[in-house]
């Protein structure tokens, strides 16, 4: 099933243009173009092991041994595919690449129990 995104995007009255951002909240950012988003605070990283449960958005700095983490899973999507990482699920099992490092700036999405 294909969606024309400009259409749902049309018509969804409720979405407001982005002018600020708030700490601790994720987001995500449809645009035809590429574009500079500057902060004026400090960028800081997340501590994967302050985590609470659940699911987490975030940007870290570089892990080049994801095995050391004490995470259920931790996903990224990069050229139009999805990477997973976990300890306790073999991803190849289920078709998706496997997530070998986190580099400085990644988006990636972390589960925690």
């Amino acid at each position: 099933m294909h969606y024309n995104t400009q259409n749902i995007i049309d018509g969804i009255s409720s979405i407001k243009t982005l002018t600020s951002t708030d700490v601790n909240k994720a987001y995500w950012v449809l645009n035809d173009t590429p574009f500079l988003v500057e902060f004026n605070e400090e960028i800081t990283y997340a501590d994967i092991s302050s985590l609470q449960a659940g699911w987490h958005m975030i940007s870290t700095s570089d892990i080049e041994d994801l095995s050391s983490l004490s995470v259920k899973s931790i996903w990224s999507y990069k050229d139009s595919k999805w990477y997973a990482y976990s300890n306790t699920i073999n991803m190849k099992s289920y078709d998706i690449e496997l997530l070998e490092s986190v580099f400085e700036y990644d988006g990636v999405w972390v589960y925690v129990e």
